[in-house]
């Protein structure tokens, strides 16, 4: 019984798909950038600690996109992220992001389950900073401006409307702080992502 389950799940697997990437479809998408974090760490100088933090983040990526010609589909992606850090002291440090940007995304025309993609976007981003002490007052601090990212990837088919994607992109973005436009933030980061997206 299992050699024949077994045989018959590589029968499925194997079997082309013929993907849903035509002109006039949609695509709906939700990942995450692989920033589910829960963790603690130290600064420790000749032995002795500094300092200790625990952490924890996460983001998630959801995206809709048009198929205005064949394997070619715009669109509008989002991205939400946050982030808290906790010294030994108890002092809080919490920073969220929220993005929102016009994107394409391009599927190569090969056969089979895999599929290679590139994607890339370009938008408005806005970034909360929070600041809270144990003792003494809380500051937070506004950004936003302009941020862009592009990357690729493999997006494995495993019905005609269904894929699992793997990727990488590289992101970029310059802040400006809204009391003080001479204060800026600038990020750079490489992250891989996982996704599932539906074909419409």
């Amino acid at each position: 019984m299992k050699k024949l389950i077994l045989c018959w799940m590589v029968m499925i697997l194997s079997i082309p798909m013929f993907a849903q990437t035509s002109k006039g479809d949609f695509v709906i998408s939700g990942g995450t950038n692989l920033q589910f974090i829960a963790g603690n760490y130290k600064h420790v100088y000749d032995g002795t600690t500094l300092s200790k933090y625990s952490t924890n983040a996460f983001s998630l990526n959801p995206l809709v996109g048009y198929f205005v010609i064949d394997n070619l589909a715009v669109g509008l992606m989002a991205q939400f992220a946050s982030s808290k850090d906790k010294n030994d002291d108890d002092d809080v440090y919490k920073t969220s992001q929220i993005s929102l940007m016009p994107m394409a995304i391009y599927y190569f025309p090969v056969d089979g389950n895999f599929r290679p993609f590139l994607q890339t976007g370009i938008g408005y981003a806005s970034q909360n900073m929070t600041y809270t002490p144990k003792n003494g007052d809380e500051d937070k601090q506004t950004y936003s401006g302009i941020g862009f990212t592009f990357g690729g990837g493999v997006a494995y088919f495993v019905a005609k409307n269904i894929s699992f994607e793997l990727g990488i992109a590289y992101s970029q973005s310059t802040l400006k702080d809204s009391d003080d436009e001479k204060a800026k933030v600038k990020q750079g980061n490489i992250g891989a992502n996982i996704s599932i997206s539906i074909f419409l």
